[in-house]
């Protein structure tokens, strides 16, 4: 399963409108992980480690619409 297809299961959306939004979040998490020194290993878009998909899956959560009410519990956990 590719990684767009994992965001949007975790965001329960159903529909590839966002996809565009969501693979930026996506990206967005890689960045700021690299620029925090996660190491490049764990980091590969394809397949990231467990470690780094989970803290992808709160960054994506917390980002991701306008009306999210646990967006700050999410992006403490990220």
């Amino acid at each position: 399963m590719a990684l767009i297809d994992e965001a949007r299961t975790w965001l329960r959306v159903s529909h590839e409108a966002t996809d565009a939004e969501i693979q930026d979040m996506l990206n967005e998490a890689l960045a700021d992980m690299a620029r925090c020194g996660v190491k490049e290993s764990m980091l590969s878009a394809a397949s990231p480690s467990t470690l780094v998909k989970g803290a992808m899956r709160n960054y994506v959560k917390g980002q991701y619409g306008y009306d999210n009410d646990e967006a700050r519990r999410f992006m403490e956990s990220y």
